[in-house]
């Protein structure tokens, strides 16, 4: 009876150390995942938004992810803010801190703005189950300011580390050529040049990188 209970008792600790090494890893591999989606962000001079998605259904989830219903619809401005930001959607509620060592003090659902060199959280919100998409919507308006200073320091990055890449975006702007898939990943340089050109050029431009008005 003592050897049966002592393996009994065995048999759990066992048990919880291979539960813990599954989370240790599965929190590994959030980590991985997430830096390298950041790391790629930032590459297009992009801040990262992460939707903590916990409570959400996996439909509702990929809409976060791939918001459509704002890139093509009427809010052409808020359209433009989707370029300007990857999401990141992820039902780990560690995903933030894994990313920038805090912890946002909001529940999930929620969002958090992560930018900079280390990472860094600078807002979170929670979300509501019942207006999540209301709730994305206002937060794209607060953390993704459409004016020219904001965008010059996202062009900054990018000449930095990219300046062959947003002289061409800007060749192509000044002969009135398409901006082309480079143009649209790197949004921040075709935002600026439209911001900075009056009238229907600077209109045709912002049509080009989130397409047309919906009829």
């Amino acid at each position: 009876m003592k050897r049966r209970a002592l393996l009994r008792g065995a048999g759990v600790v066992v048990a919880g150390v291979a539960l813990g090494l599954r989370a240790t890893r599965a929190r590994a591999g959030t980590e991985s995942m997430l830096g390298a989606f950041y790391e790629a962000a930032r590459a297009d001079g992009k801040p990262v938004i992460v939707a903590s998605v916990v409570g959400l259904t996996a439909e509702e989830m990929q809409y976060i992810q791939n918001p459509a219903w704002i890139l093509y619809g009427r809010d052409r401005e808020l359209a433009v803010r989707v370029r300007l930001a990857n999401i990141y959607a992820s039902e780990d509620q560690g995903a933030v801190r894994a990313l920038t060592n805090d912890v946002p003090k909001v529940d999930s659902p929620s969002l958090a703005f992560v930018d900079g060199d280390p990472p860094r959280l600078i807002k979170a919100a929670k979300l509501d189950e019942r207006e999540w998409r209301r709730g994305l919507e206002s937060f794209l308006r607060d953390v993704v300011p459409l004016n020219v200073r904001w965008l010059e320091s996202r062009v900054a990055l990018l000449l930095r580390d990219r300046g062959p890449e947003v002289r061409e975006i800007r060749w192509r702007v000044a002969q009135g050529q398409p901006i082309g898939d480079l143009g649209i990943r790197l949004a921040a340089v075709t935002a600026l040049e439209a911001m900075r050109r009056k009238g229907r050029r600077g209109q045709d431009l912002l049509k080009e990188l989130v397409g047309p008005i919906p009829v």
